[in-house]
């Protein structure tokens, strides 16, 4: 369709696929389906790579955006080497969170399953643990099993000959072998 705009007694024709304009190169909106680009000097069916389609126009996505939605700011994936949380990309997952390649458009932060404060690898595979817990094979528990004691906020294993060991990993409380498979978590 052609569409054309009296202005001034002057009549001109609106730019391809243009439903209103204000000059020959100046759209101000596009028919159903096409989106204004190239401020506005174009309708184009299909926005480019690196702009998202909002409100009828091609809007570019502000990096390290890859792809946004509702606003240049709010993410729906990111460029290279960052990775999506919460509509926000970050080259560093923030605190609480690591950071997984399972979205079809790159990584994603996944928040640590809790009580873990931080983790890697998976959701559960802690490296610290909230208050209150403590931190034995990268799971984190309330009490230190027997067989370990606390040191920092870690449970960690007794040294042979230690069954049960105080404060440190060689101090001896009980002398004695328990079979790894008896210490639980």
């Amino acid at each position: 369709d052609i569409i054309f705009w009296w202005e001034s007694f002057n009549l001109f024709e609106c730019p391809f696929n243009c439903y209103s304009c204000t000059s020959q190169t100046k759209c101000t909106k596009c028919f159903d389906n096409y989106f204004l680009f190239n401020d506005g000097k174009e309708c184009v069916r299909k926005c480019p790579v690196d702009y998202s389609e909002i409100e009828g126009q091609c809007v570019k996505c502000t990096t390290p955006c890859d792809k946004c939605s509702s606003s240049p700011t709010t993410c729906i994936s990111c460029i290279d080497n960052y990775s999506l949380y919460q509509n926000k990309c970050y080259l560093n997952c923030p605190a609480g969170t690591y950071s997984a390649g399972i979205i079809p458009a790159g990584l994603e932060c996944l928040k640590c399953k809790s009580p873990c404060n931080t983790c890697a690898y998976s959701i559960d595979y802690c490296l610290s643990c909230i208050e209150g817990y403590f931190l034995l094979n990268n799971e984190c528990v309330s009490n230190c099993p027997e067989g370990t004691t606390l040191i920092g906020n870690e449970c960690l294993l007794c040294q042979f000959p230690c069954s049960k060991c105080s404060d440190s990993v060689t101090k001896c409380i009980e002398c004695g072998i328990i079979p790894l498979d008896d210490i639980r978590i």
